[in-house]
């Protein structure tokens, strides 16, 4: 299993975010994280943010 590269932006929580999150995932292999007013979102967040429990 090869080691996940993630991308951190504040892009605004709308409708096309989760969408382009998905384009530059296919297109680059990285996992996407934005920040929204409730905290962060995209795949994968309590690992890429070091807060899932091991």
């Amino acid at each position: 299993m090869g080691s996940s590269q993630y991308v951190f932006s504040n892009f605004a929580d709308d409708r096309g975010t989760v969408a382009a999150a998905d384009t530059l995932h296919d297109i680059f292999e990285v996992h996407v994280l934005w920040r929204t007013k409730q905290g962060w979102s995209g795949q994968d967040t309590e690992t890429a943010l070091g807060t899932d429990p091991a």
